[in-house]
């Protein structure tokens, strides 16, 4: 029997009370550690998932792109007046300057159709004032023809002769009568 082990003797029954009442106090203990570590361990596991949903929302509110959002939000909001303003403004310039544009092109119709006015009233002034010599000539040639005939004309109505300061004299040898003037 050489192949078996040697086996310690059995122990008494007070040494196994007392090896039972250590592995229980042992085991008692051993459930203790084992409580508060699974205690300090869900403490643990509460704040790693709160240190998790705080890394979460940390990223989300350090999000680049959603704070682009945001701000681009609150750019829409704060201009959205503004820009309806100048929007409405830029609509009325626009139809400002097409009434200027037709105003222009009316003022310019105008001012060619006065350019024009002017210059054909220039022209016939020019041919006119071409004119004028002669027609000076003419009336001074009129006026000298009429001093002579005027005269003579009046002289030989019955109403003429009066109002030239004249009087009818009637010639003893022929029966004419004459308007002759005296000095006096």
């Amino acid at each position: 029997m050489p192949d078996q082990p040697v086996r310690p003797p059995a122990l008494s029954d007070a040494n196994l009370f007392e090896t039972l009442d250590l592995l229980s106090t042992v085991v008692a203990s051993v459930s203790d550690r084992v409580d508060s570590q699974t205690e300090a361990i869900g403490k643990l596991s509460a704040t790693v998932a709160e240190t998790r949903q705080a890394a979460f929302a940390a990223r989300s509110q350090t999000d680049p792109k959603m704070y682009a959002e945001l701000a681009g939000e609150q750019m829409t909001k704060s201009f959205k007046v503004h820009t309806e303003i100048l929007t409405e403004l830029v609509t009325i310039f626009a139809d400002e300057m097409k009434t200027l544009v037709v105003q222009k092109t009316e003022l310019n119709a105008i001012r060619q159709s006065l350019q024009a006015s002017i210059s054909q009233k220039t022209s016939q002034a020019e041919r006119w004032m071409a004119r004028a010599p002669f027609i000076a000539c003419f009336g001074l040639l009129l006026a000298l023809g009429l001093s002579l005939a005027l005269p003579r004309l009046f002289a030989a109505t019955t109403s003429g002769c009066p109002l030239l300061g004249g009087e009818w004299l009637k010639s003893t040898s022929a029966d004419r009568m004459a308007c002759v003037f005296y000095k006096q």
